[in-house]
């Protein structure tokens, strides 16, 4: 929820609660936040009268870290998915297979 909005990282708890009691989450937000301290800051917004979240900046920094390291892994990813769509002869594939093999190397051997 934090990366779909770049621009604005900071969420709500009344937006969080509401999404959780959606999702059917058995954790109330507030506890669950404070439980994790060093990756959640949470704040109280004086001009709007409540209590913000948003990702401690170590946590924003990892994070930027990993899906920088995602993006740059991209194009390996789509190859070996080409690889292992160019087997198969209806051009499909089980979503556990590509699952194994992408990331765990089980489906097939890998061709290094």
């Amino acid at each position: 929820l934090i990366f779909a909005n770049p621009r604005n990282t900071i969420l709500s708890l009344q937006f969080l609660s509401k999404l959780s009691q959606k999702l059917h989450l058995n954790h109330i937000v507030a506890f669950f936040l404070h439980k994790y301290p060093p990756i959640f800051h949470l704040f109280y917004d004086l001009t709007k009268s409540q209590p913000f979240s948003r990702l401690a900046d170590v946590a924003l920094h990892i994070a930027r870290q990993e899906f920088a390291a995602i993006v740059a892994s991209m194009p390996l990813l789509v190859d070996r998915l080409g690889q292992l769509l160019a087997i198969w002869t209806s051009k499909t594939m089980l979503l556990q297979a590509i699952f194994k093999d992408c990331f765990h190397g089980e489906a097939l051997p890998s061709s290094n």
